[in-house]
């Protein structure tokens, strides 16, 4: 996938914070932890990795990146 950097990114801050979450959710799938604190867990996630890359990258770039894809429904 090619990202959107806003005119103001800095491309090393762009790779360490993708770096940063990247690392983070392979520590999460990896946690040996019950399905309710991977919930929370999961969510803490989100709200992180969200915020790392504010101001680097495009809103529909962070929400690609970061949020479950859901289903259509029936």
């Amino acid at each position: 996938m090619l990202i959107t950097l806003d005119a103001n990114a800095d491309r090393s801050n762009v790779l360490a914070a993708l770096r940063h979450v990247h690392t983070a959710a392979v520590n999460l799938a990896h946690s040996p932890s019950s399905v309710a604190e991977l919930h929370g867990q999961y969510l803490s996630w989100v709200t992180e990795a969200r915020s790392q890359p504010r101001g680097q990258l495009s809103r529909d770039d962070i929400d690609w990146l970061t949020l479950s894809r859901t289903s259509a429904p029936c």
